[in-house]
């Protein structure tokens, strides 16, 4: 029998016009294999362990940082009588595109071949800054100072990048990126929806823009993430039309075109259908929350 990967379609306390989240874990088991369709980094403080990436294990040991890509599946196993404790932050592709920083910064995410390794093992000098600008980070993430959101994402813009730097060394030889497999091969369609989503798009045209056919990147789509291209594209514009109706004024008619529908009606069907309320129950269900 074939074992479904868990899949998680949203993440911890995500702030609506933040979407970021950063906390410090605690683990003594298993972590079983899932996915989600947001950005991942760990960074192990103490421990040892296992972690296997799309069929791939690495040793997790302090100063291990691991980027995660959307639906990559991946698993810990910390070590038999051993607690990991890292630093794991969940973070959206928005904070990446929709940026007045380098445009380039996406290239993180695009798919060299072979596909860049998304482990590295950071020692000495570079591990204390690792770390150093993680518990930052995080001192930030939990205050609310002015500035918070913007310093956060040039912080994790840096991160990234030293984190790219570091595995693109010729003296990183153990970390053979040809031995993680399949990293992510529909990251360029996921991309696409993100970046696109407001606009009337369909699996035909994108399969036109990547001169493939329609009907294999519909079968690809399906098995490597775990529902078809409609049902993905519906839940990726919930996920925004959810912070537009906790963050802003706007009516919910405003709200369904912004998001990409062309009909308010068809929007708080397909609403109803992901969130299992209305659109008005979400957002008043979120202004009590907020008042409690």
């Amino acid at each position: 029998m074939t074992s479904i990967p868990r899949y998680r379609s949203t993440y911890y306390r995500r702030h609506p016009s933040f979407p970021f989240y950063l906390t410090t874990h605690r683990l003594d088991q298993h972590y079983p294999a899932h996915r989600h369709d947001f950005l991942e980094f760990l960074y192990v403080i103490e421990g040892t362990g296992c972690e296997i990436i799309n069929g791939t294990p690495h040793r997790l040991k302090p100063g291990a940082f691991t980027l995660i890509l959307p639906h990559q599946i991946h698993e810990i196993r910390p070590d038999l009588g051993n607690t990991l404790i890292l630093y794991n932050c969940d973070f959206d592709m928005a904070l990446l595109f929709d940026t007045n920083f380098d445009p380039g910064v996406h290239r993180l995410l695009d798919e060299d071949k072979p596909p860049a390794t998304p482990f590295v093992q950071f020692e000495d000098a570079d591990a204390q800054w690792m770390e150093q600008t993680i518990r930052d980070m995080q001192l930030e993430y939990r205050g609310t100072n002015s500035w918070r959101n913007t310093l956060l994402r040039i912080k994790l813009m840096e991160l990234l990048i030293r984190f790219d730097r570091y595995r693109r060394r010729a003296d990183v030889t153990t970390l053979n990126a040809a031995t993680f497999p399949d990293a992510g091969s529909l990251l360029p369609v996921i991309r696409y929806i993100h970046e696109h989503y407001r606009e009337e798009i369909t699996l035909q045209d994108i399969a036109a823009k990547l001169h493939v056919s329609p009907s294999n990147l519909s079968k690809r789509f399906k098995k490597q993430i775990g529902r078809s291209f409609v049902v993905f594209l519906h839940e990726v514009r919930t996920r925004h039309a959810c912070s537009l109706l906790l963050s802003t004024g706007m009516s919910i008619s405003q709200i369904s075109y912004e998001v990409g529908y062309g009909s308010y009606k068809t929007f708080s069907r397909v609403f109803y259908e992901v969130k299992g309320m209305t659109p008005s129950a979400y957002r008043e269900a979120g202004r009590v929350a907020a008042s409690v």
